[in-house]
């Protein structure tokens, strides 16, 4: 088998033009980014998968912590505008999420040992607050980075059917359902074919910090 990620790998490198630093450790991928300035190591590890170990059990202590992490995230006078739903693999919540989830979400993301939904608060008049969306996108950035110190890795789904969610699982209709984020294990990347394998081993992109950062760049 390690022949076959071997071929693989190669064939990608292969590519022209390709810089890819994707590679397979034991039947992880690695996907470490090319950065102008080092990063802490689990923002270097940190990337979305889709291929994960269906047979990985999240343990309670460790699911604990990643909502702490998430409580604990700044938020604007302390509003603390959002709310977390867990829904661990194998549990009635869990068959509610995927039953909400688009597209090829519903194929990859069952197998995650955990997803959570997030809700965020919205005005008192019905509306949607950028600024609780914002507080609300730190608070899960802080969660991915906790799952990440745990070897865990994180994939934020926006590709979802909120109003499916928000009625199984009897969320407040003052809480917007914005995003799922599936949590567990990586395993190879080989569980897809074609455009989809293609897309698990293909490197971290961003752009550049010349195009995003507006004024000030070292």
């Amino acid at each position: 088998m390690w022949m076959a990620y071997l071929l693989r790998f190669l064939q990608q490198l292969a590519k022209p033009g390709n810089n890819n630093r994707s590679f397979l450790v034991g039947n992880q991928m690695n996907k470490k980014p090319e950065t102008s300035a080092p990063l802490t190591d689990l923002l270097e590890k940190r990337w979305s998968p889709r291929a994960y170990d269906a047979n990985h059990l999240i343990a309670d202590q460790d699911m604990l912590s990643i909502l702490e992490a998430g409580r604990w995230a700044p938020s604007a006078n302390n509003g603390q505008p959002w709310r977390f739903s867990v829904a661990v693999r194998g549990t009635d919540v869990h068959s509610k999420v995927v039953a909400g989830l688009g597209g090829f979400n519903q194929a990859w993301a069952p197998a995650a040992s955990a997803m959570i939904v997030i809700s965020i608060k919205k005005n008192e008049d019905g509306t949607n607050s950028v600024k609780n969306f914002y507080d609300a996108g730190l608070a899960v950035s802080l969660m991915t980075v906790q799952a990440q110190s745990f070897d865990l890795y994180s994939h934020q789904m926006a590709g979802i059917v909120p109003e499916v969610i928000q009625e199984s699982l009897g969320i407040p209709s003052d809480f917007e359902v914005a995003v799922v984020v599936a949590i567990g294990k990586v395993t190879s990347p080989d569980v897809f074919e074609g455009a989809a394998y293609e897309r698990e081993i293909a490197p971290r992109t961003r752009l550049p910090l010349e195009e995003i950062v507006l004024h000030g760049k070292p």
